[in-house]
């Protein structure tokens, strides 16, 4: 089935979540005021600024009209992308100057960059791992904590050396809460961190963004191009948000109180069964969804094949959940944090401490930098349960890679 290159994420995402195109989380007048106002004639540094979220908030902060952006990426590809994709969207009242930089927030060349930028007043942290998937060997769980976390203190470290820290929001995720996952854990240390510096600091916990970068949505859309059978895990419920919410969040969280964390309001997302979603994904395309278990599937592959099915009907192949680090629903909070009203659809999470994390860096570089010294996935498991009060990483013999 061939899929228009111009398919609009946000008609698409509306149907899916079966609630009104024009989104939530908009800026209330006041957050637009002060967003705007902290946006214009300022330096902004944005890392991971190819990524799928930095994108969708990145049209918010243009049309501020900030003086300088310096947008930082490990992606040569990704960065091309977007320097093509401003050259031709950018609207000519849009004078800020934009400069690309090649660098990973885990090097030294990283702090170079910093150095040489002088001032800057703002900086938004996209750069990180982010899926649960990569916990599957000691190198790749090791690669999400350095990123994550020792990212995200050498960030932090070198903005505080300037002789006025700048602001820093940084993307959380909802996996932070009670995580399950080490992707999950590296998140809500990462937040911690955002409280010893000395500037202004707040995060937001996200919600799935539809059609992001490397989600099984995204893969929805692959696959029915492709026209290969669909997947999605049964009993599992995610709460999702548009490429556009996500921008709003961001835009939103930029200037959120000090030191607080984003989050939907109660009430304002319902979560969503997976199996349902990929249901409705298929309706938008004038399919109707025919469930193969994977147990079927595995007996004779060509039960998923939709070459064997009439052009209005498309194969979902419906897998147990029961891969490492998942569980049945994510959260906003933990009943222990102090969550108040901010706008109309965002609360605030306010007054967390900071976790003991001063053993767990040295810990990591040791790992990192002595690839002769022995590790296994259980035992950074363990170290990071001496930081995270009641993580509790769920491991499994299946994997995601190993699926469908």
């Amino acid at each position: 089935m061939k899929i228009k290159s111009n398919l609009d994420l946000e008609e698409l995402a509306a149907e899916c979540m079966n609630r009104p195109i024009r989104g939530i989380f908009g800026l209330d007048g006041e957050q637009q005021a002060e967003f705007i106002g902290s946006c214009r004639d300022s330096v902004i540094l944005i890392t991971g600024a190819a990524g799928f979220i930095a994108q969708a908030t990145l049209p918010h902060i243009l049309a501020a009209k900030p003086r300088r952006l310096y947008l930082v990426d490990t992606s040569e590809n990704g960065l091309a992308a977007l320097a093509r994709k401003l050259a031709t969207t950018r609207r000519p009242e849009h004078t800020t100057d934009i400069r690309m930089i090649l660098a990973d927030v885990t090097s030294p060349i990283f702090d170079r960059a910093i150095y040489g930028m002088g001032h800057v007043d703002l900086v938004l942290h996209f750069a990180a791992v982010k899926h649960v998937r990569s916990e599957r060997d000691p190198a790749s769980a090791l690669r999400i904590l350095d990123v994550n976390v020792t990212g995200t203190e050498r960030l932090l470290g070198a903005l505080s050396s300037k002789a006025v820290p700048p602001r820093v929001f940084a993307v959380s995720t909802d996996k932070a809460v009670n995580p399950t996952s080490m992707m999950g854990a590296s998140k809500l240390i990462m937040e911690s961190l955002l409280w010893t510096y000395p500037g202004i600091t707040t995060s937001a916990r996200f919600a799935n963004v539809l059609f992001s970068s490397g989600s099984i949505t995204e893969s929805w859309i692959d696959r029915i191009g492709r026209g290969e059978p669909l997947s999605a895990p049964l009993e599992t419920y995610r709460y999702f948000i548009s490429p556009q919410e996500a921008g709003l969040i961001c835009a939103n969280a930029l200037v959120s109180t000090n030191r607080s964390i984003v989050v939907p309001s109660v009430g304002i997302l319902e979560p969503l069964d997976l199996v349902n979603l990929a249901r409705r994904f298929l309706e938008f395309f004038g399919k109707t969804a025919v469930e193969v278990s994977l147990d079927a599937w595995r007996r004779d592959p060509s039960k998923a094949l939709p070459t064997n099915y009439p052009s209005d009907q498309y194969p979902l192949v419906c897998t147990p959940r029961d891969t490492a680090g998942e569980k049945e629903l994510e959260e906003f909070f933990r009943h222990d944090e102090r969550v108040v009203s901010w706008t109309t659809d965002l609360s605030l999470i306010c007054g967390n401490s900071p976790l003991e994390t001063r053993a767990l860096i040295p810990q990591l570089g040791l790992w990192n930098e002595n690839p002769t010294v022995d590790v296994t996935v259980a035992q950074i498991r363990a170290e990071i349960s001496s930081i995270v009060p009641g993580f509790r990483g769920v491991a499994a013999e299946a994997t995601l890679d190993a699926r469908i």
